[in-house]
């Protein structure tokens, strides 16, 4: 039986106090995979709500979403299983308590935007960090 899964999560941006330019990333425990916090949706949960939970969840870190940025990804997990994965674009609003908060993540780091796109592993990870600074420039934010 073919099943199809929602989740959805956010790229999570900052400029530093010395101007630096830096994105969220996680690792989690069952892969060496670098991606970006996501999750699946609740019954009944809007998107937006999905990707603050999820964060919050694996990060314990509270986000707003900012802009009306909205990228979907799909891919498929083994034979039966087909993913669709939206993300917001979105700010911290509070700072990680610890790394590994969640059972599932075993690392939660700010990385350099540049340096982001050696850690991110799959290729639709770095179109989605690219299009979200390709986004708040026309937006002429100071990103």
């Amino acid at each position: 039986m073919k099943k199809d899964e929602k989740s959805c999560g956010a790229i999570i941006l900052r400029r530093t106090a010395n101007g630096s330019k830096e994105v969220l990333l996680i690792k989690h425990y069952f892969s060496e995979n670098w991606g970006f916090p996501k999750g699946h949706m609740k019954e009944n949960e809007r998107e937006e709500e999905t990707a603050i939970r999820e964060v919050l969840e694996e990060t314990r870190i509270s986000i707003d979403i900012t802009h009306d940025f909205r990228a979907e990804v799909f891919y498929r997990c083994g034979f039966e299983t087909k993913k669709k994965v939206v993300f917001f674009l979105a700010t911290n609003a509070s700072k990680p308590v610890s790394e590994g908060v969640d059972h599932r993540v075993e690392r939660v780091a700010w990385v350099n935007v540049k340096r982001a796109c050696d850690k991110l592993n799959f290729q639709n990870d770095r179109d989605i960090l690219f299009d979200a600074i390709e986004y708040l420039k026309k937006c002429k934010e100071l990103f």
